[in-house]
């Protein structure tokens, strides 16, 4: 008899809980779930998520920090198992952390990181044209210097 919970058995709890709406609990099960499996991005993708919903407005670090790890982890083989859906989803986020940010440009490099996975991600292209839209609006309202 095991006395001591598995990484499976942190993954299925936090699983649970994350579609159960429960993100407190979700977050516990999943952080515990990374420090026991360090080198899988399984456990800071799902973080990420959980964070992501703790905090919708993305005032926190936490979800970006999680889905950071994420890409340091799949970057080295971006088409291996499911790294390059991880990595999709990862930049997504970020994408969305620096425009709440008012940072366009890091918001903009992450979106082009998605198309160069992804070319043809229908969120990524409609996001990356608001962004520029939105860059080519900031510009025109700048005052005149004098």
């Amino acid at each position: 008899m095991r006395t001591k919970p598995l990484s499976l058995d942190y993954y299925g709890l936090g699983r649970s809980s994350y579609y159960n709406s429960q993100f407190t609990k979700a977050d516990s099960a999943f952080q515990k779930l990374a420090e026991l499996q360090p080198t899988r991005t399984i456990g800071f993708l799902w973080l990420g998520n959980t964070k992501a919903n703790l905090d919708p407005d993305a005032k926190e670090d936490g979800a970006k920090l999680a889905f950071d790890k994420v890409i340091e982890l799949a970057s080295p083989a971006p088409d291996a198992g499911t790294n390059k859906k991880d990595l999709i989803t990862s930049y997504m986020y970020l994408g969305f952390y620096y425009s709440q940010r008012d940072n366009l440009q890091e918001s903009k490099s992450n979106m082009e990181k998605v198309l160069v996975l992804d070319p043809t991600n229908a969120r990524a292209l409609e996001i990356l044209r608001l962004l520029k839209e939105g860059q080519k609006q900031m510009k025109e309202q700048k005052p005149k210097q004098k």
